[in-house]
């Protein structure tokens, strides 16, 4: 490590996390969903597959990393924090240069396990690489410059789309890891490797996969296979019961994967109930991303700008709300958060099928607030529900269970909005004689802006296109609504557990 001022080392570490963590989030968030439709276009998608490309990320982070941050503490935390940026950035490329399904796939879920290494190393990194006394200052730093490209996330998404091309979305993944790393080598030294062997909890992370990969899986496919389809109801008990299993074990293991003894404390059980609920209600944000562009005939760009009400509040509102829950305790700040969550997230399933972004706005504004009022709050109730021994594990059940919800919500979402559209779709295709022969695919291919199909004339097409925007317009209000159901559960979960006054 060379000899840099203290100023300027600290300088570094930030510039090295706020990238770091800039570029997970970005690839998790809205900004890719707003190159959808022109991702869909370009690689001939079908729907379920291009919902594949976000949850491939979401589930294969969610089921490792747990398992990254045991890997960290034992092989060294820089070592696996620069492997994890490496096999980011190559897993970055193969998205980027993508020509197929399972090109993209493959490469969103190498991106997830670069990911399952490099973001709790470098949580752990920080942690050890600031003096004790400014962690909190630094750490709120680095996660209110991270927050603010993601806030800008669609907008940035719409800018490369629109101006670039969406490959770039990925490419410039290689840049953000290039800092990284290079900042790590020269600001960081290198910690020592642990002298005994890892304690992996493999059986415990086998159990995992099995079930939440089963449990997520089965929602994805069911709106293609039918839910009624054996292999589909197999998949859903599987991933039920294994899920209980993985429980089981945990509980029973010395060193577990995930530490469930401490959801026996009320406010740390509330609170990894409420944040991954909430978790799951953004993943309504790809979705408002795609269905601005189909339905309001949006440019990537505009639809970034149009979705900013929803992002862009919390950076000045975390803060504030911070500081009122410091003062208030939890309690004030997440009950109307809160409400305003359950009012928006309705709001939105309500307005939609109006099809005027004025009432839409209402909806994303609310959510803009409401969010950052929830989730730092939840964050502190979760830590401080603990003791101080225990609050690396508690950050790391948050951490991981956020990651779960965005997975499990986001194939929620995705299936109930899915099985709407096609069933609805299927059904006027069938009826009407002249749109025999013309399957689904086509039509969502239509819709994301390829405006052609060989078998129709122009007024067929403009028939068939209206029809299926005003289908999927209904199927888009019924999944918000179903997004409002994890709203009401914060909202309960808030009432009931979070105490009325600061403890």
């Amino acid at each position: 490590m060379f000899a840099i001022p203290a100023r300027f080392h600290k300088m570094l570490i930030i510039i090295a996390m706020t990238a770091c963590f800039s570029m997970i989030f970005l690839n998790e968030s809205g900004a890719i969903g707003v190159a959808f439709p022109d991702m869909q276009k370009s690689l001939n998608l079908s729907n379920n597959a291009l919902q594949w490309v976000m949850n491939a990320f979401l589930l294969t982070a969610a089921m490792l990393l747990l398992l990254g941050g045991k890997l960290a503490d034992h092989y060294g935390r820089r070592k696996i924090f620069i492997i994890g940026l490496i096999i980011f950035a190559v897993a970055s490329v193969i998205c980027g240069a993508a020509q197929n399904t399972w090109m993209i796939l493959s490469g969103r879920i190498l991106q997830a396990i670069g990911t399952s290494l490099a973001y709790p190393s470098g949580n752990a990194l920080l942690s050890v690489s600031v003096p004790e006394n400014e962690f909190n200052k630094i750490f709120g730093t680095v996660i209110g410059l991270a927050y603010l490209l993601v806030a800008f996330g669609p907008f940035i998404g719409g800018l490369f789309t629109e101006f670039l091309n969406w490959r770039w979305l990925f490419w410039i993944n290689i840049f953000f890891s290039a800092i990284c790393i290079v900042v790590t080598l020269i600001a960081i030294p290198k910690d020592a490797a642990a002298t005994s062997p890892p304690h992996l909890d493999i059986r415990g992370l086998i159990i995992l996969m099995i079930g939440l990969g089963a449990l997520v899986f089965g929602l994805m496919q069911a709106p293609v296979s039918g839910w009624d389809s054996g292999w589909i109801i197999g998949l859903f008990i599987l991933g039920v019961l294994g899920l209980l299993l993985f429980i089981i074990v945990e509980l029973k293991t010395p060193d577990p994967l995930l530490e469930v003894r401490l959801f026996r404390n009320k406010g740390f059980m509330a609170g990894n109930i409420i944040f991954p609920c909430v978790a799951a209600c953004f993943t309504s944000l790809v979705f408002w991303a795609i269905w601005l562009q189909q339905t309001f005939h949006f440019s990537p760009v505009i639809a970034g700008v149009a979705m900013i009400p929803a992002t862009m509040i919390s950076i000045f509102m975390l803060r504030i709300s911070g500081a009122w829950g410091d003062k208030a305790g939890p309690r004030p700040p997440m009950l109307l958060g809160a409400w305003l969550l359950v009012i928006g997230m309705y709001w939105i399933a309500f307005s939609a099928d109006a099809q005027s972004y004025l009432l839409l706005f209402w909806g994303f504004l609310l959510f803009g607030f409401a969010t950052p009022l929830i989730i730092p709050n939840a964050i502190g109730s979760i830590v401080s529900s603990v003791e101080p021994s225990q609050r690396g594990v508690a950050s790391g059940v948050w951490l991981t269970l956020q990651h779960v919800a965005f997975s499990v919500g986001f194939a929620i979402l995705s299936a109930v909005i899915t099985t709407f559209d096609d069933k609805h779709l299927s059904r006027f295709l069938a009826s009407n004689p002249d749109y025999q022969g013309i399957d689904l695919h086509q039509v969502h291919v239509l819709l994301a802006g390829k405006n052609t199909i060989p078998q129709l004339d122009s007024a067929q097409l403009q028939v068939l296109k209206q029809t299926a925007i005003k289908i999927y317009t209904h199927a888009f209000s019924f999944g918000m609504a179903a997004m409002g159901v994890f709203a009401l559960i914060v909202l309960i979960m808030t009432i009931i557990f979070i105490p009325k006054r600061p403890q």
